[in-house]
């Protein structure tokens, strides 16, 4: 797997994410990956319809999490 990849998915599950994520790439699959861990790991379902949005333009993820 990418080395950036793999230090992303740390950060996320650890909890240390900063505010924005753009993820750009020629893979689909790493991105997919990300925005998973994302929705898995830093928010509760009760938070996702408040605290983030997911904008996908062509094949690039845009993450903004509202975190306090």
């Amino acid at each position: 797997m990418n080395k950036r990849v793999n230090e992303l998915l740390k950060e996320i599950r650890s909890k240390q994410v900063k505010p924005l994520y753009v993820l750009d790439g020629d893979e689909p699959y790493y991105i997919d990956l990300l925005c998973d861990a994302f929705e898995q790991h830093i928010l509760d379902s009760s938070e996702k319809d408040f605290n983030s949005n997911t904008y996908f333009s062509f094949d690039d993820c845009l993450i903004k999490l509202n975190t306090l």
